[in-house]
C-alpha cells in the first residue's frame, strides 16, 4: 500500500523546515531526519500543528517540481528524494554585523562616484531592512517573522580611536523603529568618521620647514611629533580579517543562546589572511561553534584600473563562506517593502542548506 502510495505522489524538489526553539538543533540531527525520511512520503504540517508542536523539525511545506511562487500553497503529500534540496529556518537568530572602515574604504568608487565608507551605511540599511521584514515560507500562506538579535561592530585598522567601536549590543531587531535606529547608527559613524580624520590630520601635521624654532622648542616638538607617530598604530591588511572573525565569535558568546549564530562582515574585500594556519584556525573556531561566516561586499569590481591598487580578495570571501555554510553578496539590492516573498536577504542570512548552489555564492 505505501509503495503504490509513493508511486501516486510527486517527488519534492524543495522542502522548508522549521527547527525548534527551545534548544539548538545540531547540524547531524538534521541530517539524521533527511536520511531518515529519504525515499518515503512526507506531509507538510498544519500551522496550528506547528504551532503546538514538540517535535525538533517541522515540515513547512513540500514543493514538487516545477512549483512556481504564484502558485496556491502545496498541502499535498511528497516523496523525499536524494536531489531534493532541504532548507532549514530557525526560531531565533544571532548574528555579528562587522563594518570594516579600513583606510581602504576612504576612496572613492569609480563605478557610483561615492565613497566606499557611505556606502558600507547603505549596505548596512539594505540588510538590516531585508533581515527585518517578514516573509511568507514558500508553499505556505503563512508569515515567518523570527527573533533576530544583532550587534553592530565596527572594524578600523588605525588602533587608539577614542570613538566607540561596538555601535550596538544585543538589539533585537523586530523590535526596533528601524529608521531611527539606522539614524542613530549613522550619527556614530560621523564620528567615528571625525575621529578618525582627526587621528589624520595630526598625523600630518608637522612643523614648517621655512620656520627655524629654538634647539629647546625644536626638541620639544619632535618629541611631540614622535609621541604623535607612536599613538597611531595602523594593523595590517592580511590581520584585519583575523581580529574582525575573533571580535565577531567572542561577540556571539554574549547573545542569547539556543540560536543559529552567524557573522556578516559589510567590506570592500580588501584583505587577506597571514598564513595558512591562521586561515585553518579560523575556520575550526568558525566551524566548532557552528558559525556561519558571511560576507557584503561593498564597491566596485576588479578592474585594471582601480583605485590606489585595492584590489578584492573575492576568492578568499568565497572560500570561507562556502567553508563555514555562509553566503557571498557582491552587491546589496534594494528590498521591496510591499512584497511578501522571501527576498535575498532572507535566503542568504535565515536559510541553511546541506549543498551551496552557485547562486548562492553569487557566481
Amino acid at each position: 500500500m505505501a509503495d503504490r502510495l509513493e508511486n501516486e505522489v510527486e517527488e519534492a524538489d524543495q522542502i522548508y523546515l522549521l527547527m525548534k526553539e527551545d534548544y539548538r538543533i545540531s547540524r547531524n540531527v538534521r541530517l539524521a531526519w533527511f536520511l531518515g525520511k529519504l525515499n518515503h512520503v512526507i506531509w507538510p504540517a498544519s500551522m496550528p500543528e506547528v504551532l503546538s508542536s514538540g517535535n525538533e523539525l517541522d515540515l513547512l511545506s513540500a514543493l514538487p517540481k516545477g512549483w512556481q511562487p504564484e502558485s496556491p500553497p502545496s498541502t499535498h503529500p511528497c516523496v523525499l528524494m536524494p536531489s531534493t534540496r532541504a532548507t532549514f529556518l530557525a526560531r531565533r537568530y544571532r548574528f555579528i554585523i562587522e563594518l570594516d572602515l579600513s583606510p581602504s574604504t576612504g576612496i572613492v568608487d569609480d563605478s557610483t562616484g561615492e565613497m566606499i565608507f557611505d556606502e558600507v551605511f547603505h549596505a548596512l540599511s539594505r540588510c538590516l531592512a531585508g533581515l527585518a521584514q517578514p516573509f511568507r515560507v514558500p508553499g505556505t500562506d503563512q508569515l515567518f517573522k523570527p527573533k533576530i538579535f544583532i550587534t553592530i561592530l565596527v572594524y578600523s585598522s588605525i588602533i587608539g580611536l577614542t570613538s566607540h567601536q561596538v555601535l550596538v549590543q544585543g538589539c533585537q531587531l523586530d523590535r526596533i523603529d528601524l529608521n531611527e535606529f539606522l539614524n542613530q547608527i549613522y550619527q556614530q559613524l560621523r564620528a567615528l568618521e571625525s575621529s578618525t580624520a582627526e587621528v589624520l590630520h595630526q598625523q600630518q601635521d608637522q612643523v614648517s620647514p621655512h620656520e627655524s624654532p629654538e634647539p629647546a622648542q625644536q626638541r620639544e616638538n619632535l618629541e611631540g611629533q614622535t609621541l604623535r607617530k607612536q599613538s597611531m598604530s595602523v594593523v595590517t591588511p592580511d590581520m584585519g580579517l583575523v581580529s574582525m572573525v575573533r571580535q565577531g565569535i567572542l561577540a556571539l558568546q554574549l547573545l542569547p543562546p539556543n540560536s543559529s549564530a552567524g557573522i556578516i562582515i559589510i567590506t570592500d574585500g580588501v584583505t587577506s589572511v597571514p598564513d595558512v594556519a591562521v586561515c585553518e584556525t579560523l575556520l575550526n573556531q568558525l566551524r566548532s561553534g557552528t558559525i556561519a561566516c558571511s560576507f557584503v561586499q561593498v564597491g566596485g569590481a576588479y578592474s585594471y584600473d582601480c583605485s590606489f591598487g585595492y584590489i578584492p580578495n573575492v576568492e578568499l570571501m568565497k572560500f570561507i563562506s562556502l567553508a563555514t555554510f555562509g553566503s557571498y553578496l557582491s552587491s546589496c539590492p534594494d528590498v521591496d517593502q510591499n512584497s511578501q516573498e522571501i527576498n535575498s536577504y532572507h535566503k542568504a542570512f535565515l536559510t541553511y542548506s546541506f549543498l551551496k548552489t552557485p547562486e548562492s555564492l553569487n557566481s
